[in-house]
């Protein structure tokens, strides 16, 4: 059976020198996209069947951003039918801010 979705969450933190979990830096955020988007491609990469991410960032509790990156990208770059500098910018286009 295909699955058409996999979600997940990650939490955005703060450095370990900042005094406040909640002061999460544009750093933190990005890495905690960069980090669940290299986890999906590499099990597209192996052959799992679904459509795409859905996923979301949260400070303490707060929706910070929401984001989605289809496995087709994932193929295509795959196949060299797209740069690893397109595919970021697909997956960037794709962010949707809610702390502002």
């Amino acid at each position: 059976m295909k699955a058409s979705r996999f979600g997940v969450s990650r939490f955005a933190r703060a450095s370990s020198t900042s005094n406040s979990p909640a002061e999460a830096t544009e750093a933190s955020i990005e890495e905690s996209v960069r980090t669940a988007g290299r986890a999906y491609y590499d099990r597209i990469y192996g052959g799992w069947d679904v459509d795409r991410l859905d996923a979301a960032a949260f400070i303490d509790g707060s929706l910070v951003i929401t984001w989605h990156m289809k496995s087709e990208w994932v193929r295509q770059h795959r196949d060299g039918d797209m740069s690893r500098d397109e595919l970021g910018e697909k997956i960037q286009a794709t962010v949707e801010r809610h702390d502002e």
